[in-house]
């Protein structure tokens, strides 16, 4: 459904926990705390392993891919799992 919007030229706003949905189904990710914006960029930006102690405070985690690609020295560009297997 996501994607039929995006097609349609709708823009999707989504609230999620779930970070492996939201690198994979949107273009930019924007993380708030506390009412305030502290993160704001692609998924490649918001899920690069400089930003999950900006995550982690807001009780979020970093989707698996990035973690994978990052202990890996794959770098920020791996937030889901067909970047992690591109990147490989």
């Amino acid at each position: 459904m996501i994607d039929r919007a995006h097609e349609a030229g709708r823009t999707v706003i989504a609230i999620s926990h779930d970070m492996g949905f939201v690198a994979s189904s949107f273009d930019r990710v924007v993380v708030l705390r506390a009412g305030s914006v502290i993160l704001d960029g692609t998924p490649a930006s918001a899920f690069a392993e400089g930003s999950w102690e900006a995550l982690r405070s807001t009780y979020l985690e970093p989707p698996l891919p990035a973690v994978i690609g990052s202990g890996l020295g794959l770098g920020a560009a791996t937030p889901t799992d067909e970047a992690l297997l591109a990147a490989l």
